[in-house]
This record gives structure tokens, sequence and C-alpha cells, in this order.
């Protein structure tokens, strides 16, 4: 059966997309141009988008109309449109039709190129081979080791000459630093474990801490609301409950550290979106609307599992959120912090190491029993490989309070090969993990 080489739908879909939701426009214009556009109007009113896009104007229909003015566009055409895309989630599938039809085109003229030059003299095959590799979806051709060595001595050298335990975005977790290096911009880290060890926390200190550091985050927040993620974090300032911020059952002395807790985060480098039910693909043009503002160093995805993109079944979904999770973190040049859950297979393999990690050799056997747990994960294998360093947090069962966490390095990218848990306890009010070694009383700087 022939397939027809272009997409009148595909491309009117893309176009109202933007139109409903701008935002999508930098994920899509990353992988089409206009020119992948087979119909001339579409072609135009895809240039439009990109100029105001350039500028920082507003996409809209009434701004592509200024543009496309000596182009016959008509306003109806626009809006009409709009009501041709049937979501703005599949904007990216849109795209990767138009890309296909577009290659396709152009294999064709290459096909073609061949067939008159060989009944024309000949055929340039160095040409044609190089016009038929520009068809190919490879992002980048492979290059010979030498090519890289020059720049590895460099980095090598700007390192022994800037020597650090910690080489990436410091955590100020002084053993998670340790462990990992900190976090690494093109690699992503995953917390893992069961409900209530403290996943969501964690991270939250993560960001925070790091943030006051410096470091530019990015966070997706799924699953809580922007008003209580800074509840949670003037919590971890204040060393007061969330409940006791969220009841106003505080004293009235505290309200200094609320004040300054509040002043303090307001200098932060840190976005926050709490949409529900996000795709990859509007996290990415999300990152690329606000890297025209700001340089970002860091993102976090809490968590992978209600991510919105779509799949045959939740098992296929789960690992193309965590591909492309992953591929965000690369292209973007992000260090990548991402949740996710864990079943009750992982969960016991976890705990199980744990209680035998605390008889005999502790280091070997908590990291043999977090690699057994990585099963656990949820979703398909793929999510695992996917992820450079996986932490899966369980609550010790040696501690029968319950208030000492345990994280596992079950996989790690970078760090300094320590393999051994590390423990974290409950602060006594403050929604705050802290080092398992330092009293259990509030300190700014755990």
């Amino acid at each position: 059966m022939e397939v027809t080489l272009h997409s009148r739908e595909s491309e009117e879909a893309v176009i109202g997309s933007v139109l409903i939701n701008p935002e999508v426009y930098g994920e899509c214009a990353a992988m089409i141009s206009p020119a992948d556009f087979f119909f001339l109007r579409n072609r135009a009113i895809w240039k439009a988008c990109g100029d105001l896009f350039g500028s920082k104007r507003d996409i809209d229909f009434i701004t592509i109309g200024e543009l496309t003015k000596g182009e016959d566009i008509e306003t109806s055409y626009l809006v009409e449109l709009m009501g041709r895309s049937p979501n703005t989630y599949n904007a990216r599938s849109y795209a990767e039709t138009i890309l296909d039809k577009s290659r396709r085109r152009r294999q064709v003229d290459i096909a073609n190129k061949i067939a008159s030059g060989a009944h024309n003299g000949g055929v340039n095959i160095a040409n044609i081979m190089g016009d038929l590799i520009g068809t190919t979806d490879l992002k980048k051709k492979s290059e010979r080791l030498a090519d890289g060595l020059s720049k590895y001595f460099d980095h090598i050298s700007e390192r022994f000459a800037n020597p650090k335990e910690v080489w990436g975005i410091p955590t100020t977790y002084k053993d998670f630093d340790r462990s990992t290096g900190g976090l690494h911009k093109g690699h992503s880290l995953m917390i893992s474990g069961a409900p209530g060890a403290g996943k969501s926390i964690l991270a939250a200190a993560i960001i925070l801490k790091s943030a006051q550091q410096g470091a530019a985050w990015a966070v997706y927040s799924l699953e809580m609301s922007k008003h209580d993620l800074i509840n949670r974090w003037v919590g971890m300032l204040t060393g007061l409950s969330e409940d006791k911020l969220s009841s106003g059952t505080f004293k009235e002395d505290k309200w200094s550290l609320i004040t300054q807790a509040i002043e303090e985060l307001e200098s932060l480098p840190i976005y926050v979106n709490d949409t529900p039910r996000l795709t990859t693909t509007d996290i990415s043009a999300d990152l690329s609307k606000i890297q025209t503002e700001m340089s970002i160093d860091a993102i976090c995805v809490d968590y992978l599992e209600i991510l919105g993109d779509h799949a045959d079944n939740k098992n296929d979904a789960t690992g193309l959120k965590s591909t492309r999770f992953r591929e965000i973190c690369r292209e973007k040049n992000l260090a990548g912090l991402v949740i996710q859950s864990m079943t009750k297979e992982g969960i016991g393999a976890a705990t199980g190491g744990i209680t035998q990690a605390t008889n005999g050799d502790k280091g070997k056997k908590s990291f043999a029993s977090a690699q057994s747990a990585m099963i656990g994960v949820s979703g398909p294998a793929g999510v695992m490989h996917d992820a450079d360093t996986i932490f899966m947090l369980v609550v010790d069962p040696e501690d029968i309070t319950g208030r000492t966490i345990a994280a596992l390095p079950a996989k790690k990218r970078h760090g300094n090969g320590m393999k051994r848990a590390i423990r974290f306890t409950w602060h006594d009010q403050a929604p705050l993990l802290i080092p398992a070694d330092k009293e259990i009383t509030f300190k700014p700087n755990y």
C-alpha cells in the first residue's frame, strides 16, 4: 500500500496545539522547521510562530495574522486550526509525524537525483551519501576517540587545579555528597522507596539546600500543590511542623522565623509548576520558556508515575516517561532528580537487606540487597537503566521507633565507591530528614 508523503492533519494539529498552548512550541520546534511542512500556508504559519517565539512575543492567531498578511492566510483558518487539535498532549507526536513525512520526501528527491544522474553522466556518490545520511534521525554522528581526548585532558587538568570531593551540585548532606559526588548535569538521580519513607521530603530538602548554594531549579510537583510545597520548605527552615503552620497553632514568637524563611525562599532560584498530569512534552516546553529568562541547573519531577504521557499500557507509559526524562536531562544539560514508587516485593527485599546489614559486613550486604530491591521499582526494567544513580529509601527495622530511614545506593554512576547505607533520622517536628549521627534538634545548617 502506498504511503502518502504528507499529513495535512498532523500539520494542522501541531499548529492548533501551539495556538491553544504556546508553551509546547519549544519542544516541537526542536524537532521540525518550516521546511518540514508540506503545505505552504502551514509553513508560513510555523515560521511566524518561530519569529514570535524568538522575539519573546505572544503566539496567538492575532500576532500570527500580522506576520502572515502577505501569505493569504485568513484569521478564520487560524481559529479553525485550534479546533482541529484533539489535545495539546500529543503535540510531540504530531511533530514526529511531520518530520517523518519530510524525511521521506527528501529521500524521494534523492532517489530522483540518482535516477537523473544515472541517465546523465553518472552519480556523485559522496554527495548522494551525505544527502541520504542527512535524512536519518541520528542526532550525533560517531567520532574518533582521539577527538575527545584533548577535551578530556583539559577537564582533568581543571579538576586537578581545583580538586573537590563534591564536583557536582552539592546537596550539603555530607554523606550523600561523598557517596555521589553531588548532583551531576546531564545525569539523573532516582529516589525510590516505601510509602512514608520520606522520598519527597528528602528531595525537597535537597532542592532547598542546593538552591541555598546557588543552584537554580525547575520543580514539577505533580502530587503536591505549590502552596503545600512552600509550607514544607517553611517548616524545614523554621523547625515547625507542617500541621502547626497549616493550623496556625504556633507560638507568636515564631513569627520572626516564619518571615525570615519566606524572605529567604523569595530570594532562591526555584521555579515551581504544580499543574496536574503534565507530560514530558509539557515539561520540555516549559523548560525552554524558563531558560529564555534564566539559566537552570537542575530539574525535579515528583513523581514519575503520575506524569501524563500515554502509551498502550501502564508499563509502557512508565518506560516512556522515564526515557523522556533522561532525554530532557541530557539534551538540556540539567541535573535530574526524580521520585518513583516501589512495589511490595522491592520494599521487602530492601528491608530484609537492612536487617542483614546490621550483622556483619554492613557495606557489602546492604548494597547487594539494594540491587535486588531494584526489581521492585515500579515500571519496566528500562526505568532502572535510565537513571544514572538510584537510592532506595526504607524504614530501618532495627529502629523500633521507626524514626531512622536508610538510603541504600542501588546504582551509582559517580561518587567515591562507598556502598554502605546512608542513615537519616526524622526531625522531632519539622518535615525534615537529618543525618542520623546528629542530635534530633533543629539546625538550619544540617
